[in-house]
């Protein structure tokens, strides 16, 4: 059987980073060496029990280095849940109570997104990010992270990103405020060059809205948003040169579309008027007439609508017809057909979905009717596929009448068919002799 390094104990690892020589000596040594792994605590964070409150009795979530996850019970001192989870998880964020309902995102230290919920075995993988994340704060039904390539990124709880935003600065951490205040609403610490000078940057963005700057003389180093002291919401934060800043928001403070960003030192302009222009006459003429005829609009509407719906229906059967997914090799297969005729080109993109595992020896053989079509490689041979990489090889096809039939595509691998697809050929115009 084999182990990683990684799974390995202390001594043993320590044994096989030796050299040879020192190896005897070091297991002569005297049997008070304890034979145990040292588990190494990445994250933790808390849940409520039973009920949720202000004082709730809460169990405290653990993530390892040995990629476990813990649910510790506060009252019994004991592990009441153990989970194996894909990889070390770099940040995570839990929303729910234990006993009820709850579900988790776990973020990997490479950048994969997981979710865990209550009461299912399987960890969904989400989305992959960007770049490697930075910070992870979990915002009712999404998440969002900062990352290392400077981008601020939203996405929803099916991993389906929603928007990106490029900081100004390099981000070190994100909270998020109470959805009472302000929904939406995010703290972004950054540090950024000014004037050839380090310095700390503190954003509130609501979205993708840049609703007010902070700026802090010293670079950021860890920041925190929750309550301080009698004050109900402040900003602290933990300077690179050893400074500690702490900065209260008023109680009257609220973070909305059209209210004032209360905060102390703020210096934004409000009550802007806006040049609204006046009703010319076509704009009144417009609105009669969409007075009068708001039947006829609305059943143009309709009908533009469900028009719209049908394309959009097309387009999705078709984009599930010409794409195929093999699951039990993470295998993406898309065909796409190019040209008028009688000489088309078909394109075929592969791409391997496996996080860690390659593909070797993948092959494509093209099936069709002799007597319509002519392929000029009906056989292609792939040596080796490297995860979340696209493959893309193409071969040119004669059409010999003025017909159309359909092209089979197979993917076989160690003489075994894993993937296939068809591939709709159009009617090719073929000259008259």
């Amino acid at each position: 059987m084999e182990h990683g390094f990684s799974n390995l104990s202390t001594p043993s690892q320590k044994l096989l980073a030796m050299n040879p020589e020192d190896r005897e000596n070091f297991l002569k040594m005297p049997g008070h060496i304890q034979i145990k792994k040292q588990v190494t605590i990445t994250n933790m964070t808390k849940i409520p029990k039973m009920i949720e409150g202000e004082k709730p009795v809460e169990c405290l979530i653990v993530t390892t280095e040995s990629s476990h996850l813990f649910v510790l019970d506060p009252e019994t001192f004991s592990v009441v849940e153990q989970r194996k989870i894909p990889g070390v998880t770099s940040h995570l964020a839990v929303q729910g109570i234990y006993a009820v309902d709850y579900f988790m995102i776990l973020c990997l230290r490479y950048g994969q997104v997981y979710r865990l919920k209550r009461g299912l075995e399987e960890i969904k993988c989400l989305t992959n990010l960007s770049a490697l994340p930075v910070d992870l704060v979990l915002d009712y039904n999404r998440f969002v992270t900062i990352n290392m390539d400077g981008t601020f990124q939203s996405y929803t709880l099916k991993g389906s990103k929603e928007w990106s935003v490029l900081l100004e600065g390099t981000p070190t951490a994100v909270s998020v405020m109470p959805p009472h205040l302000s929904e939406s609403t995010y703290i972004i610490s950054c540090n950024a060059v000014k004037k050839e000078r380090l310095e700390g940057v503190v954003y509130i963005y609501k979205g993708t809205e840049l609703l007010y700057t902070l700026h802090v003389e010293d670079p950021i180093q860890a920041a925190v948003y929750g309550p301080y002291g009698f004050g109900e919401q402040a900003f602290i934060f933990n300077t690179i040169g050893g400074g500690l800043s702490i900065k209260l928001l008023k109680r009257t403070a609220h973070f909305g579309n059209s209210d004032k960003c209360a905060m102390l030192g703020s210096s934004m302009h409000h009550n802007i008027k806006l040049l609204v222009p006046k009703k010319t006459r076509i704009f009144v003429e417009q609105t009669l007439r969409e007075r009068e005829q708001s039947k006829e609009i609305y059943s143009w509407f309709q009908k533009t609508w469900q028009g719209m719906k049908i394309l959009t229906n097309e387009s999705y059967l078709n984009a599930l017809q010409n794409s195929t997914l093999a699951g039990d090799h993470s295998l993406k297969l898309t065909a796409q057909v190019l040209g008028l005729g009688p000489r088309l080109k078909i394109l075929i993109q592969l791409q391997s979905l496996s996080v860690e595992n390659a593909l070797k020896d993948i092959s494509i053989i093209f099936l069709y009717d002799a007597d319509i079509y002519t392929v000029e490689r009906p056989y292609i041979n792939i040596p080796f596929i490297t995860p979340n990489y696209i493959y893309k090889v193409e071969t040119f096809i004669n059409c010999s009448l003025n017909v159309n039939s359909a092209v089979n595509l197979a993917v076989a691998s160690n003489e075994k068919i894993i993937l296939s697809a068809v591939v709709n050929m159009p009617p090719a115009v073929v000259p008259a002799i």
